[in-house]
């Protein structure tokens, strides 16, 4: 297995179902050269047990619980310390990718070494099946 490229990180706080339908959406990425690091914040649903049944499943997946509640600030920044990638993508637990997202991003810093950041475009899904884009512009 090839060294990761990317940590993912996934700061995780009572979303268990999200939770799963996330990592899911990193699973099934045509770059498979990830490390996931999921951080529960002292989850009160299931979620915590999502993330170990995941990172038992997948070794390119390890979670962390964090030792008391930390709140979403602290928990985001603890989440973005973890891995040991070059480049770093904080993921929301209520975000999925796209199964080419991860390629897309690694042409890009590819191509721009010298870049600092890379942002693109969002779909949200609405609860009635509506989709709107979000067109990001530089």
């Amino acid at each position: 297995m090839k060294s990761p490229w990317i940590t993912i990180a996934i700061p995780s706080y009572n979303h268990a179902v999200q939770l799963l339908k996330t990592v899911q959406s990193v699973q099934k990425q045509t770059n498979s050269e990830w490390e996931l690091c999921i951080v529960d914040d002292r989850s009160k649903d299931s979620a915590w047990h999502v993330a170990q049944m995941v990172a038992h499943q997948d070794p390119r997946i390890h979670c962390e619980k964090n030792p008391y509640h930390l709140g979403q600030p602290a928990h985001y920044r603890q989440a973005s310390l973890k891995g040991q990638a070059p480049y770093l993508l904080l993921l929301t637990v209520d975000n999925q990718l796209d199964p080419q997202f991860l390629d897309r991003v690694k042409q890009h810093v590819t191509r721009h070494p010298s870049a600092a950041l890379v942002f693109g475009h969002s779909v949200f899904r609405h609860l009635r099946g509506h989709r709107s884009v979000s067109r990001a512009t530089p």
